[in-house]
């Protein structure tokens, strides 16, 4: 069966939940994401079409969203709730084919992970069939590494050095 058309754009909207199961910090991570999520309640912010996946820095001060649709990814200032700079993957051209979005197609960015000090984000299909990393500072594409076909979800090690990328 055909898909329904995606919508022309979506939105991130904020709310913060704990995802602590240690009953000694669980009152006070509850705290501090209440205090947070009435912060941001309510809060939208537009972020690309067929939005994708998400990371925080470990600050908490940065989001990052990729857009599969615009090929894009967005660095969200949570402080000021909006789109500080976008690291543009260049759309994919156009096909005629039946595809709704570019997820039926293999590109489009998808998976997204920070670095613990903030510097570097990893893209997965920002280039077609890659591993992208991107200097968030300068907001530029630094390296590009060929994986498999439509690299999707990535993690990074917990000392940072390896990444680990789940291909469809």
């Amino acid at each position: 069966p055909a898909r329904p058309p995606a919508p022309p754009a979506l939105f991130l909207v904020l709310q913060a939940a704990s995802t602590t199961n240690d009953s000694a910090s669980e009152a006070a991570a509850k705290a501090a994401a209440a205090s947070v999520g009435e912060l941001a309640k309510g809060t939208v912010i537009p972020v690309g079409n067929v939005p994708a996946g998400l990371d925080i820095s470990a600050d908490s001060k940065w989001l990052y969203a990729t857009s599969n649709g615009d090929n894009t990814l967005a660095v969200v200032d949570l402080a000021n709730r909006n789109v500080a700079k976008t690291i543009d993957g260049h759309a994919p051209a156009k096909t005629s084919d039946d595809c709704q979005d570019n997820f039926c197609r293999g590109v489009g960015a998808v998976g997204v992970a920070v670095d613990a000090n903030g510097r570097r984000a990893y893209v997965t299909s920002l280039r077609p069939d890659s591993l992208v990393f991107v200097d968030l500072e300068k907001g530029r594409i630094v390296r590009t590494v060929r994986a498999q076909r439509f690299p999707q979800n990535i993690v990074l090690s917990a000392d940072g050095r390896r990444a680990y990328v789940f291909n469809v």
